[in-house]
């Protein structure tokens, strides 16, 4: 039989584990219900709040409260995990209270269990819940007020950063934070170039704040006006050896907008030496590879990328027609243009590889098609026109 000491310690310790999951799902509701309940004050969009995970997919628990969503998952080894989501709100101050609220909400919890163990004693078992639930409320004060520059990734492939991070990214931006919430809206309501306009009307003799340079200078990237790029980039990192880590990201697509290929691909192993699970930059890096005639090499990538995301990856898909349209592996090419035609009908790059693979196959009327709609669609391709003519010469027309 057991010794009833030892039954009573490993219930208690049993109990004390349950506890502290308990409450670990407590104390990071309330911390992000501080960012919810602010957020729902100054916007008029439904808000989300997620325990147990940064927003990935899986089984959640959950229910609606008005505009309020709240899910629940509970593994053991995200509760430590939580996020806000909401739509962006106009204004310097708003921004400030949304992300200020989740560590305000932390410490006034933290204060209360405190004064509570002081003033309102509840016996040994009713102090030891109080002093567990004022330490996580610390925790999640501390852990999220101390800025940190390590993004947390969600579940999209998106990034996110600490409250003390953001704040400090607001308080520096200071004013300038409005306009580049409204840069961030005009780019994905009207696209880059309007974004553009929004940070480039800021006054001259104002200095654009750190923050605002790395927007700009990734929007002029997808611009492909690379040399402002890299201008924005060198202005905030006079000293190279000081790039913070998500930062190479934006390094490398400017390196490989110059046609710097061994030095994008440098650099994007250094992102990925940290963020090892960003199927985007791998497939970046996949294509630097083929760039410098290492297709196996770029294989492995190209696997790696689909194995974090193999519902979405265009860009995985769309490196391994590449290197198939190379190695004659036109079976393979198919099935791939196949794939990438059921997610997104309008991809000009996928047309444009229809059209490589039609045109190397001999069927040059449907090679034409592709090249046409692959310019409808806005393609990249310098020699586009060559290509819709050449094929429209073979057609006899």
């Amino acid at each position: 039989m057991l010794n009833v000491d030892i039954l009573t310690g490993m219930l208690l310790i049993t109990g004390v584990i349950m506890l502290v999951v308990v409450t670990r799902i407590i104390t990071p509701l309330i911390h992000e219900l501080g960012h919810a309940i602010p957020a729902l004050l100054f916007s008029k969009e439904e808000v989300e709040v997620f325990v147990g995970s940064y927003a990935h997919p899986g089984t959640h628990f959950g229910f609606k409260l008005g505009r309020l969503h709240l899910f629940f998952r509970f593994k053991i080894q995200h509760l430590y995990a939580g996020l806000c989501r909401h739509a962006e709100v106009q204004g310097y101050p708003q921004s400030l209270w949304i992300v200020l609220g989740g560590p305000l909400a932390s410490l006034l919890f933290a204060v209360l269990m405190a004064v509570w163990i002081v003033h309102y004693p509840l016996g040994d078992y009713g102090m030891l819940v109080l002093a567990v639930l004022l330490i996580s409320s610390i925790w999640d004060f501390l852990v999220n007020i101390i800025p940190s520059s390590q993004p947390i990734q969600m579940g999209n492939g998106g990034y996110v950063f600490n409250d003390g991070y953001r704040l400090r990214e607001i308080w520096q931006s200071g004013q300038q934070y409005e306009t580049l919430q409204q840069a961030r809206q005009a780019a994905f309501a009207e696209g880059n170039q309007s974004a553009i306009s929004h940070l480039e009307a800021l006054p001259q003799n104002e200095q654009l704040s750190r923050s605002a340079r790395i927007e700009l200078a990734r929007m002029l990237v997808q611009e492909n006006r690379i040399p402002e790029a890299a201008e924005h980039f060198n202005a905030v990192y006079t000293d190279l050896s000081r790039i913070k880590v998500r930062d190479y990201d934006l390094f490398g697509d400017i390196h490989y907008g110059l046609n710097n290929i061994r030095e994008a691909l440098e650099a994007w192993n250094k992102y990925l030496h940290i963020h090892f699970q960003d199927w985007k930059v791998i497939n970046k890096r996949a294509r630097a590879l083929i760039d410098l005639g290492y297709p196996d090499a770029a294989a492995k990538e190209i696997a790696s990328s689909l194995h974090f995301n193999n519902q979405t990856n265009t860009g995985a898909l769309l490196n391994r027609v590449r290197i198939g349209m190379q190695e004659g592996t036109l079976v393979q090419v198919q099935e791939d243009l196949l794939q990438l035609r059921q997610m997104d009908e309008d991809d000009p790059q996928m047309h444009l590889y229809y059209g490589f693979y039609y045109e190397k196959i001999g069927n040059t009327p449907d090679a034409e098609f592709h090249y046409r709609k692959a310019k409808e669609t806005g393609t990249k391709y310098h020699g586009i026109d060559l290509k819709i003519e050449e094929m429209r010469i073979q057609n006899g027309r």
